[in-house]
C-alpha cells in the first residue's frame, strides 16, 4: 500500500481502496492462511492435504474482481502517464477534462463500484482558435464593393481598392465548416 501510495499520490483515494480490496481478499488473505498453518506447525506444501487447502483457497478468489482490478489498474497508469504528457505540454485542463468525461476522473472512481476505468488518453484541450484556424487560412481575398467596405463600419472612399472578406464570405466559411463541428465536445464545451 504504501509502495502504492508513493508511485501514485494520495489523490486516487478509490484507487487505494480497491487496492486494499485486493491486500485484503487475495494476496493478504493467502499469506493470513499460510501463516495460521505455519503457527500451528502445518507446512502446507509437505502433504497433499495442505496442497489441496492451498488450491481451494486460491480457487475461491474472485477472479472477476481480481481482472477488472488489473485492467483498469493499466488502464489508470497509461492514462496518468498520457495526463502527465500534456499536463507538460500545457493542453490538459481539467474543468475541460471534467466536461468531456462527464464528470468521471481517476479522483473519483473506485473499479469495484464503478467498474473498469476504461480511457487511456485524456481530452486535450484547445482553444477556439486552435480549432477555428484552419477554417481561413489559406484563403484568397477578393475585390470589396462599397456594401462589402460598409459592412464592417468602415467608409468607402472610390478612390482605393478594398481586398478582403465580407462578413458574409466569414459566415460563408463557417457555416461550411459547422456540420463537422456541431456535436463535438469542443462544441459543447464553448457553447
Amino acid at each position: 500500500m504504501k509502495e502504492f501510495k508513493k508511485e501514485y499520490g494520495d489523490f486516487i483515494t478509490p484507487i487505494l481502496a480497491d487496492q486494499e480490496w485486493y491486500n485484503n481478499n487475495v494476496t493478504g488473505r493467502i499469506r493470513n492462511f499460510i501463516n495460521d498453518a505455519y503457527s500451528k506447525g502445518i507446512d502446507l506444501t509437505r502433504s497433499a492435504e495442505g496442497r489441496a487447502a492451498i488450491a481451494q483457497m486460491i480457487n475461491s478468489i474472485d477472479v472477476g474482481k481480481v481482472a477488472k482490478l488489473r485492467t483498469s489498474a493499466e488502464n489508470a497508469k497509461e492514462y496518468i502517464k498520457n495526463r502527465g504528457i500534456l499536463e507538460a505540454t500545457g493542453k490538459w485542463d481539467p474543468n475541460f477534462e471534467n466536461f468531456a468525461n462527464q464528470g468521471r476522473s481517476l479522483d473519483n472512481w473506485s473499479t469495484l463500484g464503478n467498474g473498469i476505468w476504461d480511457r487511456t488518453s485524456p481530452a486535450e484541450v484547445k482553444t477556439l482558435k486552435e480549432l477555428t484556424e484552419s477554417w481561413y487560412n489559406n484563403r484568397t481575398a477578393h475585390m470589396l464593393d462599397k456594401a462589402g467596405v460598409e459592412s464592417f463600419g468602415m467608409q468607402y472612399d472610390p478612390r482605393y481598392d478594398y481586398l478582403g472578406f465580407t462578413t458574409k464570405d466569414l459566415l460563408d466559411i463557417a457555416s461550411g465548416q459547422t456540420p463537422g463541428w456541431n456535436g463535438s465536445i469542443y462544441a459543447d464545451y464553448y457553447r
